[in-house]
């Protein structure tokens, strides 16, 4: 898949960015999946089929406590799922204990490249390793804090 086209218009010293937020035909669906299933926006958990609404608060909540912690316009998951049978189609249950020091397993939504992810509302396909089959959609402030532990990285 192609890239949108980015196009920097200068403007009395500013710059404005400009996306072309055009999706190939038949892509969109495949881009967010079915209503309330792993990935899908949502605002409560009775949105979600796998069960849970992970939001801003609700990770707080869990004290999970992330400078700029973004969950745009949430993002439907499970937690604690046996296997991937639980998290539904273009999903899969995710040990996070390899980032979050604790064996907490949760549904992600499986992607290969940004696409696959809602990437205009500031989601990425986050590779753990560079060799894995596929990767996970996840908030970028989520992805930040993985990679810098902390969520500050060094100019490195």
């Amino acid at each position: 898949m192609e890239c949108p086209e980015v196009s920097v218009v200068e403007d009395t010293g500013t710059a404005d960015i400009a996306v072309d937020a055009s999706v190939p035909d038949g892509t969109a669906q495949e881009a967010t999946g079915p209503a309330g299933w792993v990935g899908t926006a949502c605002a409560e958990d009775t949105e979600c089929a796998p069960g849970t609404c992970f939001t801003k608060e609700f990770l707080e909540g869990l004290g999970v406590q992330i400078d700029n912690l973004e969950v745009t316009n949430g993002m439907c998951s499970m937690m604690f799922c046996p296997d991937d049978s639980g998290c539904g189609q273009d999903g899969y249950c995710y040990d996070t204990s390899s980032w979050t020091g604790t064996p907490i397993s949760i549904c992600l939504r499986k992607c290969v490249d940004m696409v696959d992810c809602r990437w205009m509302e500031g989601y990425t396909c986050f590779y753990e390793k560079p060799e894995d089959e596929f990767g996970a959609c996840l908030p970028d402030s989520i992805v930040v804090a993985i990679l810098c532990n902390d969520g500050h990285c060094d100019a490195e």
